[in-house]
């Protein structure tokens, strides 16, 4: 047992010294590698930096690559020794735990000896403690086997570590014979290297040392380079300054030869100007004789003006005084109007409920009075039909007497004539003592009998759907007093204005034009003429009168277009027919149309607070058809205000229709014309910009004019228009747009104010 513990510890002992070595020799390598890699490199690196100052820009270029090229592999041997480095560090640490290993084994068996002895000594005891510890023996040296084997594999990887430092030392070898130009500094550094080999830290001072004389040769090299630029700075400085100074010796010489040109022609405009100053001095004295007599005149008129002036300024403060006074009076009616206008509304209210409570009773009187009303007209008939019969006269019902002395009214039992024409007679013999239920005679001796007389009937200038009941002219015969004396009682009754347009019928202008909001149209008032007597006849229509032919030609184009279909032909103004050239003016062109009673815009000045309930829901329904119409054409109308709509009576609520499509164009083109009141912020701000001839047509136009309408209809007012009626300016609307935030608060009706604000969204 003694023999074998020593040789086990001999073994320990050898391997203990083969792993020293190992990594003494591991260290020593990587010390040499390092060392004499990197110094070597920083040295070559130096040199080429010497090289490379006297060599060509080529041969720079050349050495810069291959010198990036040796860096590169340097750096990735530098990456790899590190590898190394710490994979020795690694193996240090195993070997320093086997040592432990070691150390623990040779305390257990000193142990084992120790007890082995004890049992020795003592061989009487039991036997079992005896291979307890032979046991325990034998797993030290089983443990001990395991870390031999442990050291063996250590040193295994270990000469595959130098093995691998060699082939790496190779090539840094080969790296170093790519180097051979410097050999002189190559040997100098081995030479230091083999003195590092006995002591690492003379090596590691040495090469410090060596680092330091790099840094200084390196801030050398970097002031001489400094200072070679410097110079070469200071050399285009200098060229630069003479240069400068050339150019202004130059500019000097140049200014001083045009000081002297102008001084000679200085010299010579002074004696021409003495000369005229000489002569003017002459005239001067003769003027001052004069410029005193002036003198004393203007003080003569001064004191006239101021006198004058004293005058003005009195008139003026007279002017002031009535201006302020008239203000005054100005705002004391205002106050007095609005006073007004808000009695009349409160009247109109108690007038509205009088009127309801009234309403039931009037409606049984009416239906009282229109049945006694019948039975009084059934008996009337009777009897003058049997006055016809008895008298065999033509009878004349709803009769009355013209200014002229005539009878106008429907004949029946007419020779020349059918019944329920309009007759109108020559002139009574006695027309003054006419009455119901007589006979009459005419002064060219024709007989009538004049039944009920129409004591309620209006002049020839009636409503509309009276005056198409009243006035279907039966034809001239020889009761009538001829074609020219009817056509003069028409001109007195309707005011006929003696012109006449003729298209594929006939018509008859009457009373005065009026200007279109435009200013560029003129609309009269017409009468169709009747094929077969030549006078008037029908409903009074409107006439629009222009100069302005391509608006005109669109407005009917586009009125045919939106109209043609079966569905959405909206409410709109029927237009009878365009006339391309009036009679009396080739260059203007005419377009005839139904005619309303008024425009919206008057017909809502003549409320108190906007429309009545029915009357705004009607308006805003009629406007909203032509709108769909005219966007199911894919036209915008940019034009939608109160002024293009007009009001058409019936018995019991207005109809409202739409006219004027003069300015609607194709959606996606640019727009013609434009209303401050009905464009929305994104036209006004583009039209401020100079951009309103290109900007691009979309319905939402339409919704925004929409929305304004709406706001009108509702609040009797343009959004636009103060409460005294006044408006804002075109330029002014126009302004106020581009930063408009809608407010419709004024708006009573909640469901109504909520429409409004979607239509005047500003996005």
């Amino acid at each position: 047992e003694e023999h074998h513990c020593s040789s086990s510890l001999m073994i320990l002992l050898f391997v203990t010294m083969r792993i020293i070595m190992l990594l003494l020799l591991i260290a020593t390598t990587l010390i040499v590698s390092i060392s004499g890699f990197v110094a070597p490199t920083k040295c070559s690196i130096l040199q080429q930096q010497y090289f490379r100052l006297g060599s060509s820009p080529t041969k720079q270029a050349a050495m810069e690559g291959k010198r990036l090229e040796k860096n590169a592999r340097i750096a990735e041997l530098e990456i790899d020794l590190e590898a190394e480095k710490s994979k020795v560090e690694n193996l240090q640490n195993d070997f320093e735990t086997l040592l432990t290993l070691v150390k623990d084994a040779q305390t257990r068996e000193n142990d084992l000896l120790e007890n082995l002895s004890v049992l020795e000594a003592n061989a009487g005891r039991d036997e079992s403690i005896v291979s307890e510890a032979t046991q325990s023996l034998n797993d030290a040296r089983q443990q001990l086997t395991r870390a031999l084997d442990r050291c063996t594999k250590a040193e295994e990887y270990q000469a595959k570590s130098i093995q691998t430092q060699k082939d790496r030392l190779s090539s840094l070898a080969t790296a170093k014979q790519d180097i051979q130009q410097h050999s002189e500094t190559i040997k100098c550094l081995k030479e230091q290297l083999e003195s590092f080999q006995g002591s690492i830290t003379n090596v590691q001072q040495g090469g410090e040392e060596r680092s330091r004389k790099l840094a200084a040769i390196e801030s050398d090299l970097a002031e001489k380079e400094q200072e070679r630029q410097r110079v070469e700075a200071q050399k285009k400085i200098e060229a630069k300054a003479e240069q400068r100074r050339q150019k202004e010796e130059a500019l000097q010489a140049k200014i001083a030869a045009e000081e002297l040109r102008k001084k000679e022609e200085e010299a010579k405009k002074t004696e021409k100007e003495r000369q005229k100053i000489e002569a003017l001095k002459q005239k001067k004295e003769d003027e001052a004789k004069k410029a005193e007599e002036e003198r004393q005149k203007t003080e003569a008129t001064k004191q006239k003006k101021e006198e004058e002036a004293d005058n003005a300024k009195e008139e003026r403060e007279r002017i002031e005084a009535m201006k302020l006074k008239e203000a005054e009076e100005a705002k004391a009616a205002e106050e007095e109007r609005q006073k007004k206008k808000e009695l009349q509304r409160l009247e109109a209210e108690k007038e509205a409920e009088r009127a309801i409570k009234e309403a039931e009773q009037a409606r049984l009187a009416v239906e009282a009075l229109e049945k006694e009303q019948q039975e009084k007209d059934q008996k009337l008939k009777e009897k003058s039909k049997q006055s016809v019969k008895k008298s065999d006269l033509p009878a004349i019902d709803k009769w009355k007497i013209t200014s002229a002395g005539e009878v106008m009214g429907v004949v029946t039992g007419h020779a020349a004539m059918e019944d329920s024409d309009i007759i109108l007679t020559s002139r009574l013999k006695n027309p003054s003592g006419v009455a119901e239920n007589t006979v009459v005679t005419t002064e060219s001796g024709s007989q009538y009998f004049l039944a009920k007389r129409e004591k309620n009937v209006q002049p020839i200038r009636v409503t509309p759907s009276s005056y198409a009941k009243s006035l279907p002219v039966g034809g001239k015969t020889k009761d009538t007093t001829g074609t020219e004396e009817a056509l003069t009682f028409f001109k007195k009754e309707l005011g006929l204005s003696g012109k006449k347009l003729t298209g594929s019928k006939s018509y008859f202008l009457a009373g005065k034009p009026t200007t279109t909001s435009s200013g560029r149209s003129k609309l009269w008032t017409a009468y169709l003429e009747d094929a077969r007597s030549g006078l008037p006849t029908g409903d009074p229509l409107a006439v629009k009168i222009s100069s302005h032919r391509e608006g005109m030609e669109r407005d009917n184009k586009n009125y045919k277009k939106i109209t043609s279909g079966f569905l959405r032909n909206g409410e709109f103004c029927r237009q009878l027919e365009f006339i391309p050239s009036v009679d009396w003016n080739k260059n203007e062109c005419a377009l005839i149309m139904d005619k309303g009673k008024e425009d919206l815009k008057e017909f809502i000045d003549r409320q108190i607070d906007g429309l009545k309930p029915r009357d705004l829901r009607d308006a805003a329904s009629a406007a909203a058809q032509c709108l769909d119409a005219i966007h199911g054409g894919k036209l915008v109308w940019t034009d939608l205000k109160t002024e293009n709509f007009v009001v058409f009576d019936t018995e019991d609520h207005v109809v409202v229709k739409g006219i004027d499509l003069e300015s609607s164009m194709p959606m996606k083109s640019n727009p013609v014309d434009y209303s401050p009141e009905a464009c929305p912020p994104e036209f006004a701000k583009s039209y401020l910009g100079g951009e309103g001839s290109e900007f691009v047509l979309e319905s939402s136009y339409d919704i925004w004019s929409f929305g304004m309408l709406m706001y009108e209809l509702a609040t009797g007012r343009g959004y636009f228009e103060s409460e005294s009626g006044t408006k804002m300016q075109p330029t002014q609307i126009m302004k106020a747009l581009c930063d408009i935030k809608p407010d419709v608060s004024v708006v009573k009706d909640e469901n109504l104010r909520n429409l409004i604000s979607q239509c005047l969204s500003v996005d």
